[in-house]
């Protein structure tokens, strides 16, 4: 088992960015130590639409900053990128709200008009997924910094303005894995699951929420239901080596009698 604990790789590719909190696996069984070794994952992708569309370019920059260890520049850039969107979004008679696809966006209308909620079509502006990508990318600074209230900070923002993004969810399992919250961890693990499932999340993000989520059912003793949460990503994501070696330190597990 890894003991070295969380370490940060960038993967860059034509179509996406992709950020990932990953153990090292020099160890022929890695994965999962206290819960070090919680994987999250998401793509940074071109948003369909939402003020402040300018803003992509700044926070894919950063995300390359970030893959180049250079956490302090980053942050700086982020915190420019926050300032220009509090600018776009200063009317206080509006309700801000972030979505990667044009379909969550008219669904999330659909549904407030279904329940009755006080927000007319009218007030709600949407918000490009650069935003959640910048508020993102600062949590991931954060938490990589251990600033853990300031990374779940920054999720829980996150989450007020992106109601369907799986990320945060994800993200907020890893911090409170970290703080011994393994309970919570679950569940937002869980959460950030459906969400994946349920707004049609690509196969890689619902592979990385039940690896997550499997991560975080060892930590409570739920060996099966992680056995089975693992297998299930393997389905998206045959041979995936995270998965393989975590489903190799339960049966270790097992065999040790827990």
């Amino acid at each position: 088992m890894s003991k070295s604990g969380g370490t940060i790789g960038i993967a860059l590719a034509s179509v996406a960015l992709v950020v990932i909190h990953a153990v090292s696996l020099g160890q022929d069984l890695g994965a999962n130590s206290n819960m070090q070794s919680v994987e999250t994952a998401y793509l940074l992708q071109a948003s369909a639409g939402g003020v402040g569309a300018d803003q992509q370019e700044s926070v894919s920059r950063a995300v390359e900053l970030i893959g180049k260890g250079q956490l302090a520049t980053a942050d700086s850039m982020l915190d420019g990128v926050l300032i220009r969107f509090a600018g776009l979004m200063n009317d206080t008679n509006k309700t801000y709200v972030c979505f990667r696809e044009t379909k969550d966006f008219r669904q999330f209308l659909d549904e407030c008009q279904k329940k009755q909620t006080p927000l007319a079509r009218s007030q709600v502006t949407r918000v490009h997924d650069s935003f959640a990508q910048a508020l993102q990318m600062k949590a991931f600074i954060a938490s990589s910094r251990k600033e853990w209230d300031r990374a779940a900070d920054c999720l829980s923002k996150t989450m007020s303005y992106a109601p369907y993004k799986a990320v945060p969810h994800l993200e907020m399992g890893y911090v409170l894995n970290a703080q011994g919250k393994a309970q919570e961890a679950l569940e937002s693990h869980k959460k950030g699951y459906a969400l994946a499932v349920a707004h049609g999340a690509t196969r890689t993000e619902q592979a990385v929420a039940l690896r997550g989520l499997g991560c975080a059912q060892i930590e409570i003793g739920d060996l099966e239901a992680a056995v089975k949460s693992f297998t299930k990503s393997l389905e998206l994501e045959p041979g995936n080596k995270l998965a393989l070696n975590e489903l190799q330190y339960i049966e270790q597990l097992k065999a040790r009698g827990r």
